[in-house]
């Protein structure tokens, strides 16, 4: 969508230019919600190009009237360095390790030796360090210009340059001040552009015959009515050719022809009803996507396109409704194997309690969707749910109860393979059990759950109870 690509492609080429142009030291970015996820990544990406030689470090820790998050900064700045120097060892480059923590009169001045740390933690060919600050909630504002005003204004980091990312644009009089120092480029959200760009591509969509190139079913730019012809040594396939191939891959033949294009084109019109606020447009929609999945005996799309029209009624208001949808899920799902499907009908149903402050049914229910999801083999589903029922447990004052939920949790996640349990939220659950039974006394069980998750301890909970 060009409504979209057109701002990324301009931070694109004004970042690229930050990064060659030295003279600039703050690169200011205000953007919406929708948009943030994107310029990271676009910022992430300016580290490997061919005018950067400095490291990033990005750090999304927020800022309130409580805390401005300058300790939690400087635990990720030391855990990210850590990780560089296992990548860049396995290229035969020595980066070298960072000194002990330092230590201050304050977080900021702890912080800003933290970054001096860094700065000279250097091999070849790095030099320099790019910090990039985009925290996740500013709700202490004036404290967080000052506190970033006076870190950029140290003489000890010169040396660094800075890049931010903002949904406010609190460090927008900060930039104002350094002149030409500063870059700034703003990166919005046209709500109304991609709700008519969405609108075109459903209308161009909906012309497209079955046969189509992929290019006019997705609803891109085609001339009406054209079929290119097939490639040298690539004859074409009928749709039968094509459902015969898909079935022996295991995917349903339901999801291509006409048949299939026209449940696609559902799914399409009920997001783009939803995007623009037309909730009960979206119902429809979806229903209709729904009741196609089925007639397609495409049973587990029709559950999860369920959830879908589910978390849509939840949108607009219709909890009852809602509730109903979620529950016909939980008990549908599983009488034809789709045990992870139901998992997540339960959890949507904890959360729906959870919300309304019924919180022995919010656990009763996450409880239901954890042992869907382990006989279903979905592991990580299961975490999360038993994460959810101790939450919802240790909310309800039964705190027994919760702790045999994040135990429970800690279970499952110990038959993980390695490497899956990043994907998890063990780390904040370790660090909440632990809490839980220092709490009551209980230190030894305590001790237990950090000897069983070590590598938790060190690299993920960044310096949490010990």
């Amino acid at each position: 969508m060009d409504v979209i690509a057109a701002p990324l492609q301009t931070l694109a080429n004004r970042a690229a230019w930050f990064i060659r142009a030295k003279e600039h030291t703050f690169f200011h970015v205000t953007t919406a919600p929708e948009m943030r996820p994107a310029v990271l990544h676009i910022l992430k990406r300016l580290e490997c190009h061919v005018d950067n030689r400095s490291p990033f470090v990005i750090v999304d820790a927020s800022c309130t009237p409580v805390n401005a998050g300058w300790d939690e900064r400087s635990r990720m700045f030391r855990a990210i360095h850590g990780l560089r120097r296992e990548a860049l060892a396995k290229e035969h480059l020595s980066l070298p390790e960072l000194p002990a923590p330092p230590l201050a009169s304050d977080p900021l001045r702890a912080f800003a030796l933290q970054v001096q740390q860094l700065l000279h933690a250097r091999c070849a060919p790095l030099k320099g360090l790019m910090v990039i600050l985009a925290p996740l909630e500013v709700t202490a504002p004036a404290r967080w210009r000052d506190e970033v005003t006076r870190l950029m204004a140290m003489p000890e980091l010169a040396l660094v340059r800075w890049m931010a990312v903002e949904v406010d644009p609190v460090l927008a009089p900060l930039a104002e001040t350094l002149g030409h120092r500063a870059l700034k480029v703003d990166c919005p959200y046209d709500a109304g552009g991609v709700q008519q760009e969405m609108a075109a591509m459903l209308e161009r969509s909906a012309q497209a015959q079955a046969g189509a190139p992929s290019s006019a079913i997705v609803g891109a730019a085609w001339p009406r009515g054209i079929t290119p012809p097939p490639r040298r040594g690539q004859p074409g396939c009928t749709l039968a050719e094509v459902g015969a191939q898909l079935r022996a891959q295991g995917v349903a033949p339901g999801l291509a022809g006409a048949e299939g294009l026209e449940l696609r084109q559902q799914v399409l019109r009920a997001a783009a009803a939803m995007q623009a606020g037309r909730g009960e447009e979206a119902l429809r929609h979806q229903s209709a996507a729904v009741r196609q999945a089925e007639a397609l005996d495409l049973l587990r799309e029709a559950h999860l396109l369920t959830l879908v029209k589910g978390a849509y009624q939840l949108q607009i208001g219709h909890s009852d409704d809602a509730m109903h949808t979620f529950e016909q899920v939980a008990r549908s799902a599983p009488i034809h194997g789709h045990l992870e499907v139901a998992a997540q009908a339960w959890l949507s149903l904890g959360a729906i309690h959870l919300a309304g402050q019924r919180l022995e049914s919010a656990a009763a229910a996450y409880l239901e969707g954890a042992q869907s999801a382990r006989r279903g083999g979905a592991s990580i589903l299961a975490i999360e749910c038993l994460r959810m029922a101790g939450q919802a447990y240790q909310d309800a004052r039964q705190e027994r109860r919760a702790i045999a939920a994040w135990q429970s949790a800690l279970e499952v996640a110990e038959a993980l393979p390695p490497g899956e349990l990043e994907a998890t939220s063990i780390p904040t659950l370790v660090q909440a059990l632990v809490l839980l039974l220092r709490t009551h006394g209980l230190e030894q069980e305590a001790g237990v759950v950090r000897t069983r998750f070590p590598e938790v301890s060190k690299a993920q909970l960044l310096g949490g109870p010990a």
